[in-house]
């Protein structure tokens, strides 16, 4: 025996034979390590965890404080809302199941609604998604090595400015409930316990209501729990009773958790709304766009996932798919799992996080290849080299590639790169200005989509919409929803309107009425007047408090104004 000083352990060949669903017999080599569990008392072990846990803490130092977007603010301030005991789609309206509502309420109850805080809170929530992942990985392979190489993989490459790693999306929230359905699923059919597929349709249900995206992923684990019931017995009149078993007893952990949910929004009276806002509009909102209109934004996407990760993309599906031909069960396993990942982000407008959903199968794909790299080298010393290489490859490359993100750049020139013109850098300071001329029961009215500053200035909104979006395109029910939100302007009467110009933030299609933009003029030129104004610049704009009748010309005239602060007469 030989002691590998790459996992800490002794090795030893063993051959043993493998027989496939269509009869195939394969000779593999296996190391101890694929049939044995490393000791958690072992030294070695605790060390590289140690490491993977210092290189996920420190790849994210400088992205913690990345400014948040509109949508982060969004769904923020609608967890705000939810822990001062309002409801989604009546108080905050938003075009999403209610998944990432509520993880923000949760993650609001112990961090502050600051960048920093939110950030921290995704960064802990997605270090639970990967150690999910170690303990799939090392199960499904049974490899303790394997394990770790995807936790390390997936602890830099859930980092990815591809996939918008600084931010706290939904594509982020559902990838732990979804590893840990396909973790239980496997489980189901390692174990011959098909009462674990139970939580694995629970854990499936959790996914969905947080992005219904996540459909593809979910249909791949369905597909796998039947596949793999009819291919593990001989008796084939027996395997399809089982397969439907299993299927029966995931179904009921998925549509238990569903109709609680369901129940939830009914029992609210918000059950329409709740189901509109939830698909009905999300229906209309991908409509709007052909699949030939965004696969350029799609392709610049995939694009920017690879640059800097090609030596994990390049050896997981090339030597998964080398030893696909040599009929691996594995490789199946693991390109069957990318290909529904990559579906999962085809739906809709390519926006860089939807891509977040590829990252599990990616580290499961790098890791299973790296795996298949180094196992065949017999020589330790040899084997520990190749080791670091791998390891100084994963992490280098996309740190080199993406420097100023990792390392040069300062959070306002980061969101400012990916987000262009864009007032997040600026929304920090502003709201806190709202915060410090109103009070905890004063309301604002943003006319434009920057929800964002409602979560940091922690005020409510004076309407309903949060992002103006919904009441500016021709939607069905886009007129409904604008004298909706007049009536909410007259009982509000908000101390401020900020209004944004700027035509990313108003999101008009060129069709929609204007309607509530004239009665947004009037009741500013009545009861409204300018208190300050908010410039754009790189990497930050500046806010200005007007005293003067001829400071808004010199502004004007030397800045681009994107923001006006317009504060009731009233008060």
């Amino acid at each position: 025996m030989k002691r590998n000083a790459a996992d800490g352990v002794f090795t030893k060949p063993s051959r043993f034979r493998i027989v496939y669903g269509n009869g195939h017999e394969a000779d593999v080599i296996e190391s101890a390590t694929d049939s044995t569990t490393l000791n958690y008392t072992d030294f070695s072990f605790w060390l590289l965890w140690i490491g993977i846990t210092v290189v996920y803490i420190v790849i994210r130092i400088n992205i913690v404080s990345v400014p948040l977007f509109r949508d982060e603010g969004l769904w923020g301030y609608i967890g705000q809302v939810i822990l001062d005991g309002g409801l989604p789609y009546r108080d905050a309206i938003e075009m999403k199941p209610p998944g990432a509502f509520y993880v923000y309420a949760l993650a609001l109850l112990f961090v502050p609604p600051t960048s920093a805080g939110i950030h921290v809170a995704l960064h802990t929530y997605n270090f639970l998604t990967l150690i999910a992942l170690y303990f799939f990985a090392k199960m499904y392979s049974r490899s303790t090595t394997t394990g770790l190489w995807v936790a390390f993989i997936y602890a830099v490459l859930s980092s990815s400015p591809g996939i918008q790693g600084y931010s706290a999306t939904p594509e982020m929230f559902l990838l732990l409930p979804v590893t840990l359905s396909l973790t239980f699923a496997v489980l189901a059919t390692s174990k011959d316990n098909l009462y674990l597929a139970i939580p694995s349709g629970v854990f499936a249900a959790f996914a969905f209501w947080t992005k219904q995206t996540v459909a593809p992923i979910i249909l791949f684990i369905v597909l796998y729990l039947a596949i793999t019931q009819i291919r593990n017995s001989k008796d084939k009149s027996y395997d399809l009773i089982k397969s439907i078993k299993s299927l029966v007893l995931w179904s009921f952990g998925f549509l238990l958790v569903s109709f609680l949910i369901v129940a939830y929004f009914y029992y609210h009276d918000i059950f329409d709304e709740f189901i509109y806002w939830s698909f009905t509009h999300a229906v209309f909102y991908t409509k709007r766009v052909k699949f030939t209109e965004i696969l350029p934004t799609f392709l610049i996407a995939i694009k920017e996932l690879i640059k800097g990760n090609l030596f994990i993309i390049v050896v997981g599906l090339v030597l998964n798919t080398v030893y696909l031909f040599r009929k691996n069960s594995r490789s199946y396993f693991v390109l069957g799992f990318f290909v529904f990942s990559l579906l999962a982000t085809v739906p809709g407008y390519a926006y860089w996080h939807y891509f977040a959903q590829l990252v599990p199968a990616l580290a499961i794909a790098g890791g299973f290849g790296v795996a298949l790299l180094i196992e065949p080298i017999r020589n330790g010393r040899l084997k520990s080299l190749s080791s670091a290489l791998c390891a100084a490859a994963i992490v280098l490359m996309p740190v080199f590639v993406h420097s100023g993100y990792y390392i040069n750049k300062s959070p306002e020139e980061i969101i400012r790169r990916y987000f262009g013109v864009n007032p997040f850098p600026e929304s920090i300071e502003l709201a806190a200005f709202l915060a410090n001329r109103t009070r905890s029961d004063d309301t604002i009215f943003i006319f434009g989509s920057e929800p964002q500053l409602l979560l940091y200035s922690q005020r409510k909104s004076a309407i309903s919409f949060p992002m103006i979006y919904p009441l500016m395109s021709v939607y069905p029910r886009y007129r409904e929803f604008q004298q909706k939100v007049w009536e909410e302007i007259n009982i509000a009467r908000p101390k401020y309107i900020v209004t944004v110009e700027l035509p990313t933030s108003l999101a008009w299609d060129g069709e929609a009425d204007l309607w509530l933009v004239k009665k947004t003029r009037e009741i500013i030129a009545q009861s409204y007047y300018l208190e300050a104004v908010m410039t754009i610049d790189y990497p930050k704009g500046k806010l200005f408090i007007l005293s003067k009748k001829d400071d808004v010309k010199e502004i004007l005239n030397n800045h681009r104004v994107i923001m006006y602060i317009l504060r009731s007469k009233l008060f």
